[in-house]
């Protein structure tokens, strides 16, 4: 008896270990963390982030636009607002952060991007079916940011946003911008519902935080559906498994449309991983995280030819009982 339920225990205690965690932004309990996101940002010091007055020529004529921000000659620090929201499952534990521009509005750093039913990542036998995605409106994904004014020939002040952005090589994480960072308590698949609103050379990242270096294109696979396209229907939501090139970009023969998805890939217990794109802003259905093995090996059970008998019910029986028993652990049929 004791031998059965210990099998019991175990075989239960496996399945959970392996059960998949969903989390959908959708849901009520994520979608107040993202109100109350709204309603307190974070300041974000990073010394990067430079405002400039008018009066300051601060580049040279006709070199704002190189992104070589070293050449600034003066500018005052500014303080920008991060829109932070964290939400867990069993085994992760995901930091989303929305930085909009200054001239972003409080509650555009986080807003609902697809709630129809064609944008719905519900296709027939696929899962997880997530239907709503969020995403901030602006901010891209950032290591320096600058306000400052350049001057036509007439000499008239024209008001520029000038940001250093995130670039692969670059040996840092972002900032600022849009970024989501992925810590995982085991080791398993990761399966990250995206939306990337243009895909036209842009790059979908996932940077390992520690080493600062994003896992190789080998490493990830990105399935999902592209709108209003000859081979990838919108309205009928044809599943593809798209191809990202040594640029870490969706090759979809230079179109530049929608496409919405799965990320998919291998995350290691006690590592975090940022997701993100490196020129625009990217929706976040949600996630589905399946753990890797069953933390249990070389379970066996020994037969004993004395071992007691039982019913279904746990019962004690004689071995001449008729019917579905259970013996060593292992049910049998006596004739």
């Amino acid at each position: 008896m004791k031998k059965f339920f210990t099998l019991v225990y175990i075989a239960i205690g496996a399945m959970s270990v392996n059960a998949q965690e969903v989390l959908d932004v959708a849901s009520e309990e994520v979608q107040a963390k993202i109100a109350a996101a709204i309603e307190k940002p974070i300041d974000n010091n990073n010394p990067n982030f430079i405002s400039v007055p008018q009066e300051e020529k601060v580049f040279p004529e006709n070199t704002w636009a190189n992104g070589d921000f070293s050449v600034v000659t003066g500018g005052s620090s500014i303080t920008m607002k991060d829109y932070i929201w964290e939400a867990s499952t069993a085994n992760i534990d995901l930091k989303a952060v929305s930085t909009p521009n200054l001239d972003a509005k409080p509650n555009e750093a986080w807003q609902v991007y697809s709630n129809n039913d064609n944008m719905k990542l519900n296709v027939e036998g696929c899962s997880p079916a997530f239907t709503m995605a969020m995403k901030g409106k602006n901010g891209n994904p950032s290591l320096a940011y600058k306000e400052f004014y350049d001057y036509n020939s007439d000499g008239d002040a024209i008001y520029r946003v000038g940001e250093q952005l995130w670039t692969l090589g670059c040996g840092e994480l972002p900032v600022k911008g849009l970024y989501y960072r992925f810590a995982a308590k085991a080791n398993g698949t990761l399966k990250v519902g995206i939306v990337i609103h243009r895909i036209k050379d842009v790059g979908t990242f996932v940077v390992e935080e520690a080493t600062k270096t994003p896992l190789p294109v080998s490493a990830l696979k990105f399935e999902g559906f592209m709108q209003n396209n000859t081979w990838n229907g919108f309205e009928e939501k044809i599943w593809h498994e798209f191809v990202l090139n040594e640029k870490y970009q969706i090759e979809a023969g230079g179109q530049n449309r929608v496409v919405f998805g799965y990320l998919s890939f291998k995350v290691e217990a006690g590592k975090s991983y940022y997701v993100f794109n490196d020129r625009q802003q990217m929706g976040l259905y949600g996630f589905e995280f399946t753990p890797s093995g069953t933390g249990i090996s070389n379970i066996t059970a020994t037969d004993d030819a004395d071992a007691p008998v039982y019913n279904l019910a746990g019962q004690r029986v004689s071995k001449d009982t008729k019917g579905l028993l259970i013996k060593n652990g292992k049910k049998f049929i006596n004739k």
